[in-house]
């Protein structure tokens, strides 16, 4: 029987992981103690969209380290003022900010293609 653990357990699996569990073990002892959940298509579903929020927010965590260290350069460059910030320093993170422009943008146009079935 297929299962999803809902908890990690020592020696079966680790949290949100699909095993295949005897019938017996699954109903006598997974299940009463909510150790693990029927591999059915709703459970996989929930299973499935809590993997992806995980990886959206992943995503948006690393996005928000990203913004953070631009606000810090231009923090920077209030303090110390334009000119005695490097021509390098300033171009590189010209760079950077056109580059992430152009993947969220890129991540839009793919996330409106999956909600609307087209592509760009």
């Amino acid at each position: 029987m297929k299962v999803i653990l809902t908890q990690d357990i020592k020696g079966v699996g680790k949290k949100d992981e699909i095993i295949n569990a005897n019938d017996g073990y699954a109903r006598n002892f997974l299940f009463p103690k909510k150790m693990a959940v029927e591999a059915n298509k709703q459970n996989m579903s929930l299973l499935q969209g809590r993997k992806d929020s995980a990886n959206f927010k992943k995503e948006q965590d690393k996005e928000k380290g990203e913004d953070k260290s631009f606000r810090e350069y231009i923090r920077e460059v209030a303090e110390k003022g334009m000119d005695q910030v490097s021509r390098e320093e300033k171009a590189t993170k010209q760079e950077e900010a056109k580059r992430k422009l152009a993947e969220m943008r890129r991540a839009n146009r793919e996330a409106e293609s999956k909600k609307f079935g087209q592509s760009y």
